[in-house]
């Protein structure tokens, strides 16, 4: 989910900033998106990676291209003011199957103590993405009830435009628990 998580997070740090003061925000976070694939990029290409016996270089694969795909959803965010509905209806769809990924990523990286051995890398690799991964969902789970129910109890929770809720103090103080 961290590729899901990464996008939301930029979306609300460049809304701190004032419309006319993001350019330097924007670049400073372009730039830590584009540093979270050059590791994955460098384990996949090293030679010791393709002996693990578990499938740990093709999910590597699969988190290089959904990486592409969350740096696209970041430079959106970022860019775009304000974002379509269709966009976040497909970074919605994003998030549901990068929540498959995690969860397949997740299993074979918990059982894949033996590519510790010989191929130390991409294990290390492996482990390092289930972390941030199972960190992603904690947060994600954290806020979820309260999406839902500001959702099925409109704007008890959080009433942006009327800045009353039971959440509004909370987000004065930090914006990026808030849904896009």
């Amino acid at each position: 989910m961290f590729h899901y998580f990464w996008p939301h997070c930029c979306f609300h740090l460049i809304r701190m900033f004032p419309m006319d003061n993001r350019r330097k925000a924007r670049g400073l976070v372009w730039f830590l998106s584009l540093i979270t694939i050059i590791p994955q990029i460098v384990v996949i290409f090293l030679p010791r990676s393709g002996r693990c016996p578990e499938p740990l270089v093709e999910l590597l694969l699969g988190s290089i291209i959904l990486t592409f795909f969350s740096l696209g959803f970041t430079v959106l965010f970022t860019v775009m003011e304000p974002v379509p509905f269709k966009i976040k209806i497909i970074f919605h769809a994003f998030g549901g199957v990068d929540l498959i990924y995690t969860l397949v990523h997740s299993s074979y990286a918990i059982i894949a103590y033996d590519c510790k051995e010989n191929s130390a890398e991409i294990y290390w690799m492996s482990f390092v993405l289930m972390l941030l991964y199972f960190l992603s969902i904690g947060w994600i789970l954290a806020t979820m009830p309260f999406w839902i129910y500001n959702a099925r109890h409109f704007n008890t929770i959080f009433d942006q435009e009327a800045r009353e809720g039971l959440c509004y103090p909370a987000y004065r103080a930090c914006s990026c628990v808030w849904h896009i």
